[in-house]
């Protein structure tokens, strides 16, 4: 994330076994006709869910965020900008993620997060390091589409589906927060988060 600065490895060392740490998952759910997101539980509980209401062709597309555990939901749009410029015989494109008509990154940097990557990670899986404040947030890593250890294994499926699939450890309860985040990973073009 621009500005983001160093996020330390270190800090996350044995961050998944650390007391009060619980794993989560966070994948693509699109079985209904408002395809959108959720976190669920190892109970498979959906805790944290973000449907689209209203898909665009033009503008931002529309999603209802509802933590389940409270019954609280948010409406909120959701957009890409995409920029593209020609010069010097070069072609470049620039895209932003648009949450609520701010960019997602800002939107996450006035909430104390910082998002740190390593590019070597665990082959083949990505792994994203986050902090709140400075102290570690969650670790999120991508997943195959089978986001539940017990059905990759019965699958026999290992290679990441990216972009819409991930586990996570955290030991908040901000879902909102956390959700936004993996959001953004999950709906950002790069692939690599600056």
């Amino acid at each position: 994330m621009p500005g983001g600065g160093q996020v330390s490895q270190e800090a996350f060392e044995g961050f998944k076994q650390q007391s009060g740490v619980t794993e989560y998952y966070f994948r693509f759910d699109g079985h209904s006709l408002k395809p959108g997101y959720l976190i669920e539980d190892a109970n498979r509980n959906v805790l944290f869910e973000g449907k689209m209401l209203q898909n665009a062709v033009v503008g931002a597309r529309r999603f209802a965020f509802t933590d389940n555990r409270t019954g609280h939901t948010e409406e909120h749009e959701v957009g890409h900008t995409t920029t593209q410029t020609f010069n010097n015989e070069m072609f470049s494109a620039k895209s932003w993620f648009k949450f609520d008509g701010k960019n997602v990154w800002d939107v996450l940097h006035e909430q104390g997060l910082r998002i740190g990557t390593d590019l070597r990670s665990r082959f083949p899986r990505m792994v994203y390091l986050v902090t709140r404040d400075g102290a570690p947030f969650a670790r999120i890593e991508t997943s195959s589409m089978y986001v539940h250890e017990e059905d990759e294994a019965e699958h026999k499926l290992v290679v990441p589906a990216g972009k819409m699939y991930y586990r996570f450890w955290t030991a908040s309860d901000d879902f909102e927060t956390l959700f936004l985040t993996i959001f953004a990973v999950s709906e950002t073009e790069q692939t690599i988060v600056e």
